[in-house]
């Protein structure tokens, strides 16, 4: 795998073209924690937004909870579906979606349900 180096301007290192390092005439070996340029793999880019999008997930919830229909977590849910499927973050949204949207009638009951009677005084028996 080719590498370029982080090295300070005016080294003896040049950068001789997209993907390698040419050393000046007598320049030493490049240094050690050189970054390779071939690119990430592509499982990384996926694990990389998996990551941030669990950290906003996890950090920031009330950004999903947005009843009545949870827009952002229903967008989050498709995009792990179509992008990420089977993944512990797919997986963790459509439990929290799932669970948001139980409650979510279960927190509209006692509005709908009328009020009920308040006892009235004790009928008398002879």
């Amino acid at each position: 795998m080719q590498t370029a180096a982080l090295t300070p301007r005016g080294s003896r290192w040049s950068q001789g073209g997209a993907l390698s390092c040419v050393p000046s005439p007598g320049a030493p070996a490049p240094p050690t924690g050189a970054i390779p340029t071939a690119g990430p793999t592509p499982a990384a880019p996926k694990s990389a937004v998996s990551s941030i999008l669990g950290t906003w997930l996890d950090q920031y919830l009330e950004d999903f909870c947005q009843p009545p229909d949870f827009p952002c977590l229903k967008q989050l849910v498709a995009y792990v579906q179509l992008n990420m499927p089977s993944s512990d973050l797919e997986r963790r949204a459509r439990l929290l979606l799932a669970q948001l949207e139980c409650a979510e009638p279960a927190q509209a009951e006692p509005e709908a349900t009328p009020p009920s009677k308040e006892p009235g005084p004790a009928p008398q028996h002879p």
